[in-house]
Parts: C-alpha cells; sequence; structure tokens
C-alpha cells in the first residue's frame, strides 16, 4: 500500500493503525511525507504490537520527533520567532560577502573619496542598514504563520497571490542578485587593480594582487550559485500551483540540495583561507597573536618565602 503524499496526518494515522489491528494481507505500508507527527507514529506502533504479518513500513519525513522537542509546535509564540530568525540568517551571509565586496571595491580605487569609504565606521553602518532591511523584508512571517491542530502544525494557511508573488521576490532576492552584485564588483575591482598602478601604497596597506582578487571572486559567484540556486528551484516548483506530483526521489533530491544550502553558511571563511594567501598569513597572524597574549596574561606564582622577604625589605 503506498500513501506516498497523501497528507493524512494524526487523524489518519490513527485510522490506519485501526486497520492493522484486524489486517493479516498487508506486507508493505509507504506513508513518507504524510505529517502523522509522533501522535500518528504511536498509533501505528501500537497496532504493530498485534500486526504479524507487515513487512516493510516507510515512516520518512513525518516530523517524527522522538525524544527531541520541537520547538515550532510548542506554542504560537514560538512557531512565530523561530520561523521568523530562520528566514531572516540564510539571506543575510550571501548580502555580507556583497558588502566585502563592495569594501574592496572602495579600497581599491583611485578616487580618494570612495577609498575614505572603506573603513570601520561606514561598514558598520552598512551591516545595520543589511540587517534591519531583512527584518523589514521578513515582517509578514510572524503575521501569517500561525500552529494550529489540523496537521499542518505551524506553517502559513493562506493561498493568496501574495504568498505566490512574494516567493518569487524572495528567490530573486537570494538566488539572483547576490551573485550579480558580487560579479559587478569584483569586476570592478579588478579594473581599479590593473588600471591604476600609482597606488602603490593602498596595495602594500591591503595585500591584494590580481589573481587573489580573480580567484576568491569567481570561487564566491560558483560556490554561491551551486549551493543555494537549486533549493529555490525546487522550492518554487512545490510552493507555485501546478501539476506536478512530487515522488519519493523528488524529495530525495531536495534532501540533497537543502543539505548543500546548510553548507553554504560556512563556505566564506574556507573559501578566503583556501583561496587567497593573505588571508591564511593573517589568519596565522592572529592566532599567533591570540597565543602571545595567552602566554603574556599568565598569573606566575611565588612562594610565601619570596613574599616575606620582599615585604620585610620594602619596610
Amino acid at each position: 500500500l503506498d500513501l506516498l503524499l497523501n497528507k493524512i496526518h494524526a487523524e489518519g494515522a490513527r485510522y490506519l493503525a485501526n486497520a492493522l489491528v484486524y489486517n493479516k494481507g498487508l506486507t508493505t505500508l509507504n506513508i513518507v511525507w504524510n505529517q502523522i507527527y509522533s501522535e500518528g507514529a504511536q498509533c501505528i506502533a501500537n497496532a504493530l504490537m498485534t500486526n504479524t504479518t507487515l513487512k516493510k513500513l516507510r515512516l520518512g519525513s513525518n516530523e517524527i520527533d522522538g525524544f527531541n522537542i520541537n520547538a515550532q509546535i510548542v506554542s504560537n509564540t514560538l512557531c512565530k520567532i523561530i520561523q521568523y530568525i530562520v528566514s531572516i540568517c540564510p539571506i543575510l551571509s550571501p548580502y555580507f560577502i556583497i558588502l566585502a565586496s563592495i569594501d574592496r571595491y572602495c579600497a581599491s580605487s583611485s578616487n580618494p573619496k570612495l577609498r575614505g569609504y572603506s573603513n570601520i565606521v561606514v561598514a558598520k553602518y552598512f551591516i545595520l542598514i543589511v540587517v534591519i532591511c531583512s527584518l523589514l523584508l521578513y515582517i509578514n512571517i510572524p503575521v501569517l504563520y500561525e500552529l494550529r491542530d489540523d496537521g499542518y502544525g505551524c506553517a502559513i494557511r493562506t493561498q493568496a497571490i501574495f504568498n505566490h508573488v512574494y516567493i518569487l521576490i524572495q528567490a530573486f532576492l537570494f538566488a539572483a542578485v547576490p551573485p550579480i552584485l558580487m560579479l559587478i564588483f569584483g569586476f570592478l575591482t579588478i579594473y581599479n587593480t590593473t588600471r591604476s598602478r600609482v597606488l602603490r601604497q593602498v596595495s602594500r596597506n591591503y595585500h591584494r594582487t590580481e589573481g587573489q582578487l580573480i580567484r576568491m571572486l569567481f570561487l564566491q559567484v560558483v560556490i554561491h550559485f551551486l549551493s543555494n540556486t537549486p533549493l529555490c528551484f525546487l522550492y518554487l516548483i512545490l510552493t507555485i500551483p501546478s501539476n506536478f506530483i512530487p515522488t519519493l526521489q523528488f524529495f530525495i533530491v531536495f534532501a540533497v540540495v537543502q543539505m548543500l544550502f546548510y553548507l553554504s553558511y560556512t563556505t566564506p571563511f574556507f573559501l578566503y583561507i583556501l583561496s587567497a594567501r593573505v588571508y591564511r598569513e593573517e589568519l596565522i597572524r592572529l592566532i599567533s597573536k591570540l597565543c602571545h597574549l595567552r602566554e603574556g596574561a599568565q598569573v606566575q606564582p611565588i612562594s610565601m618565602i619570596n613574599h616575606h622577604n620582599r615585604t620585610t625589605a620594602r619596610n
């Protein structure tokens, strides 16, 4: 019996469990992606205590918590807060990389005014602006997400045209805009470094060579594109109304590209270290400096006899 993607939920799992108690002919049961949760899984488990004919049972992707605690189904407030945070964090990572690309462009410019923007104070203001814009972009998440006992848990239930347009905007801002901006400011930075050879002091201060900039630029764009675009594409297929019926193979691919998406959070650090010698040298220098500070801050114990002699000599 194949019940893949039939949305039977916990209530349907209870009816199915009652049937399994008396059924003597069913040997295979597939209830993957049916949102039966822990409640429905417990009913199935109770039924299998008396059913001896079922040989194969597939329960994947049913949000069965086991001993874990899913905070999103604890309260409606946690549902809104967690979804809000989970939605904001992924979009911050690529736009912080864009800010770094803009900083490289300003630092390599021959215009003194543009070079003046490459400082910590300006960076802090722009980081704050990006965070505020992201918070405003996803302000609808706490409003639309609700926790209900209808089998869907913490989810958006309205099917208005606004939701579909909003999803398209999100995919565009996440998968299309960052690579384009990285390319634009990356090529502008390379153009600045190749056109002007008079800013040797700036070049020495920032240790930016043409080869390192090219490697970092293309690695940033390619890795971001490969790790994020496939998930955006599959997500659009699932959310936009169509006649497409997802299969088990589709969700296996979805799980793989989702893993790549999560790994993209950690790629900027390793990308800089592997692609540019200057970042490796700075990392080694920073670690060495921290080790020296730690050694210098160690407390040297002194004996009580030496302390008594020093006190006596001082008196």
